[in-house]
């Protein structure tokens, strides 16, 4: 059964790729084209440590794994910072990719030191092959990561809901929860000792809330483009809504004219009292 639902799992990480590709492949997000690839490759090496019949098989799996978990975290805090246009500085980002390929290196040392895990042993679960480990300092260093991202993406969906009205408030409560799923699947799943299994379908979970929200950010970027493409013809105020009344946004010459626009939220109806 569990060979059967990683099978599943990896096949949709790579549908759900494609679908991506499909309807967003002009989409300006890079970061989130990444976060796909990483969940894709991770669905990947958990479907092969499901199939491996050894201890060296299933280290072997095990870091083709972490080519892609050990970068989602980043990839994630990335994704969520491009959708909240939040300008990351090139330095921190730098520090980053460094600590995230750190903890990549780290785990490449398993079945050479103990630095990652002190011992390891292979295991059937579920029908599948899997591992039990005794964690060093390394993994440690592996769950600070989480942390840390953790409190980095609740910041920046934070700073989203209180600065930044040119935000969705969809994809403010998106985002909230697929960072309160992913966390907390995490810690559930490594209490049970079965994260070999959990975590594939919380990706592909993430994968689910990631194309809500570019469904979302495309309709945006059509109406900034649309009005954009107005603007260098006249000197006209332009002012996008949705069919149901949902403010999308405006040009700066309608801001001239209405300055209260600033002060609506995006997605929300503008309430009656409005200067509009």
């Amino acid at each position: 059964m569990g060979q059967l639902l990683l099978t599943l799992a990896f096949a949709f990480s790579i549908v759900n790729f494609a679908v991506f590709l499909l309807l967003f492949r002009k989409q300006k997000n890079n970061y989130m084209f990444f976060t796909f690839v990483a969940v894709m490759v991770s669905c990947f090496g958990h479907w092969l440590l499901g199939f491996s019949e050894s201890v060296d098989g299933a280290i072997l799996s095990n870091k083709i794994n972490y080519l892609g978990s050990a970068f989602l975290p980043m990839l994630m805090f990335f994704t969520l910072a491009e959708v909240c246009r939040l300008r990351i500085h090139p330095a921190v980002r730098v520090l980053l990719i460094a600590f995230s390929c750190f903890v990549l290196f780290l785990s490449f040392t398993v079945g050479y030191s103990g630095i990652y895990y002190k011992t390891i042993e292979f295991v059937v679960q579920s029908g599948a092959g899997n591992y039990v480990a005794t964690y060093g300092w390394g993994h440690d260093v592996f769950n600070a990561m989480i942390v840390l991202f953790g409190i980095l993406d609740v910041g920046v969906i934070v700073h989203a809901c209180l600065m930044r009205r040119v935000v969705s408030l969809k994809n403010i409560f998106a985002m909230f929860a697929l960072q309160l799923v992913t966390v907390s699947s995490f810690v559930i799943s490594r209490q049970m000792e079965n994260d070999m299994l959990c975590m594939p379908f919380v990706y592909l979970a993430d994968q689910l809330v990631l194309l809500y929200i570019s469904m979302n950010v495309k309709w945006y970027d059509i109406a900034r483009s649309v009005m954009q493409a107005l603007e260098k013809d006249n000197g006209n105020a332009f002012v996008s809504f949705t069919p149901d009344g949902e403010y999308l946004g405006c040009n700066e010459i309608a801001l001239e004219f209405f300055p209260k626009l600033a002060e609506c939220r995006v997605d929300v109806n503008i309430p009656d009292t409005h200067e509009m």
